[in-house]
């Protein structure tokens, strides 16, 4: 019972944290580089909850998982379009060696503790699962963006090497 209560808030709650705070990372640096509109959706479907945080927009489709994107109208500087694909796994590493640090001060707050290991580990495999060059397939939200940001980045890096 315990495996499937895990398994339930790992989707619903856990893993949705992670992408969020994945795909802020991304819009972060879109703030600082666009004056333009950032939209962020997690998960998929047809109803979504929307929230506008300043020029971020944020559309959330609950229950549905852990896939999220981040766009934005794109960056004529490919460093700047560099920087915005590394900043959402910079953002999960961060978050997850975060969580791993607040661990210790969290053991005798069971449901703390336990809520930062989960959210430590989503947001670890977040950055393993978008850092490395892959395509994804539609398990892994292949039905957004078919490049991880592993991929986006190398893609770039190449580009810029052949016009150089």
């Amino acid at each position: 019972m315990k495996v499937l209560v895990t398994f339930i808030l790992i989707i619903t709650v856990y893993a949705p944290i992670a992408t969020f705070i994945h795909e802020l990372g991304h819009a972060f640096v879109a703030l600082f580089n666009t004056n333009k509109e950032i939209n962020i959706k997690l998960g998929k479907g047809t109803r979504s909850l929307n929230m506008t945080l300043g020029r971020i927009k944020v559309m959330i489709y609950p229950f549905s998982g852990w896939s999220g994107i981040t766009y934005v109208e794109h960056f004529k500087n490919l460093n700047y379009k560099i920087i915005f694909y590394l900043s959402g796994p910079i953002f999960s590493i961060v978050l997850s060696l975060t969580c791993y640090k607040l661990l210790d001060m969290t053991s005798n707050m069971y449901i703390l503790n336990y809520s930062l290991k989960q959210i430590m580990v989503c947001s670890l495999l977040q950055f393993l699962l978008t850092i490395i060059p892959m395509r994804y397939n539609n398990f892994t939200g292949g039905g957004y963006a078919t490049k991880s940001d592993g991929l986006r980045i190398m893609e770039l890096y190449l580009d810029k090497k052949r016009k150089h």
